[in-house]
């Protein structure tokens, strides 16, 4: 309650602001925590690589689960941050050819790749769910020194094609309406 005797006005929601805009803007906090993560990951990897080499040649004291881990960081690394990079179009583009077009033309020729890409990304995370299940199911561990259970890694890669295929998605609908805008208009 107000007890300075003056009506101050309280705040409204902005009924402006749509439920996808705000899905959106918490998935691109996410996509920022995950390459956050990734960052991480190298640092921690730069420091195995490096304790390894020392422990091996200086100390003759060699950590024989370095390399195992160091190939789980590396396959984490890329798949937690691919959808980061994406959404940031940092990616390698090979666009000679796309750039000649003109920019409807363009958003067109984005569109239809992003819309097969988003597919193909479903297909491959459905894929590697299943084989996250079933591998969770039947116990199977790689057989290495950590003896790692497999479901961990195949299951890093159906979570990182997931993301990747929602923002494959997100580009999908942007390059739509790009397209649409400025898409010639029938007489």
């Amino acid at each position: 309650m107000n007890t300075s005797g003056q009506n101050t006005p309280q705040p409204v929601p902005d009924s402006s602001v749509k439920p996808l805009q705000i899905l959106g803007g918490v998935f691109d906090r996410v996509l920022d925590g995950l390459a956050f993560l990734s960052g991480v990951l190298l640092i921690a990897l730069m420091i195995l690589v490096c304790a390894a080499v020392i422990l091996r040649y200086f100390m003759n004291r060699p950590l024989g689960w370095s390399v195992e881990v160091s190939q789980y960081m590396l396959v984490a690394m890329g798949y937690l941050v691919v959808a980061w990079v994406l959404r940031r179009e940092k990616h390698v583009k090979v666009d000679v050819l796309v750039d000649l077009l003109s920019e409807s033309r363009r958003a067109l020729i984005h569109f239809i790749t992003s819309t097969l890409n988003t597919a193909v990304c479903l297909i491959i995370a459905a894929a590697a769910f299943k084989s996250t299940w079933d591998l969770y199911k039947a116990g199977y561990f790689e057989p290495t020194i950590l003896m790692i259970p497999k479901f961990i890694f195949i299951g890093i890669i159906a979570f990182g094609c997931t993301i990747l295929s929602i923002q494959f998605w997100r580009r999908t609908h942007g390059f739509y309406k790009k397209w649409r805008m400025r898409a010639p208009k029938a007489a």
